[in-house]
C-alpha cells in the first residue's frame, strides 16, 4: 500500500519536500518564518517585522518519470528594512530609512539583498552537499543547478527585498501498483 504521509522508501512524495525546505527554514539560523503557496495568498503586511527574513516556496509543477520526479518551486528569501515616513515641504510623502547614520535605501536595501543572497547560497548548499553529516536534507534529493535569481524590490512602508529563483529538486520514484492506494484487479 501506498502513502500519504510523505515519506516511502521507494519514493518521496510533494509533502515530504515541502517538509525539507521547512526544516531548513527551521535549523537555519537567519531564518524567522516559512510559507508555502500562491504568494497573493501570504499578506506580508501582517507579517510582523521579527518574522523577517522569510523562506517562501511557491510549486509550478511535478514531472514524473520512470524512476525519478522532478519537483520545481520559485524559491524566495525576502526581507524587510523600515522606513520612516516624513512630509515634505510641498506636503509631500517621503521615506527614510529607520536609521541613525551611514545608510541611505540603496545602502539599506543592497545589504538586505545580500543577507538574502546568503541566506539562499546555504540553502542551496544544504540540497547540493546532503551527502555531508552537517546538512538536514535527504540524500535520496538533488537539486539541478545552476540556479537563477533574480532580485525582489517593493516599495511600501516597509521595503521588501531578496531574492528568488527556480529550484528544481529530482527524487526518486517507483511506478509500482503494488506500492498504490488502488485496489488491485483480481
Amino acid at each position: 500500500m501506498g502513502t500519504i504521509s510523505g515519506y516511502s522508501q521507494n519514493y518521496l512524495t510533494y509533502e515530504y519536500i515541502i517538509a525539507e525546505f521547512k526544516k531548513l527554514q527551521e535549523k537555519h539560523l537567519a531564518i524567522n518564518a516559512f510559507f508555502c503557496g500562491p504568494l497573493e495568498e501570504v499578506d506580508l503586511d501582517k507579517i510582523p517585522n521579527n518574522q523577517y527574513p522569510i523562506l517562501y516556496i511557491e510549486p509550478s509543477s511535478i514531472n514524473i518519470n520512470n524512476y525519478t520526479q522532478e519537483f520545481i518551486f520559485q524559491v524566495a528569501v525576502l526581507d524587510k528594512f523600515e522606513m520612516n515616513e516624513t512630509i515634505n515641504q510641498n506636503d509631500q510623502k517621503e521615506y527614510h530609512p529607520k536609521t541613525n547614520y551611514w545608510a541611505t535605501y540603496s545602502d539599506m536595501r543592497n545589504k538586505t539583498l545580500n543577507d538574502c543572497y546568503l541566506i539562499l547560497k546555504d540553502i542551496t548548499a544544504s540540497f547540493i552537499q546532503n551527502f555531508q553529516t552537517i546538512s538536514w536534507v535527504n540524500t535520496q534529493i538533488d537539486l539541478e543547478l545552476p540556479i537563477n535569481l533574480t532580485p525582489v524590490s517593493t516599495d511600501y512602508d516597509n521595503m521588501l527585498s531578496g531574492w528568488t529563483g527556480t529550484y528544481s529538486v529530482t527524487a526518486n520514484n517507483k511506478n509500482d501498483l503494488c506500492q498504490s492506494m488502488i485496489t488491485p484487479n483480481s
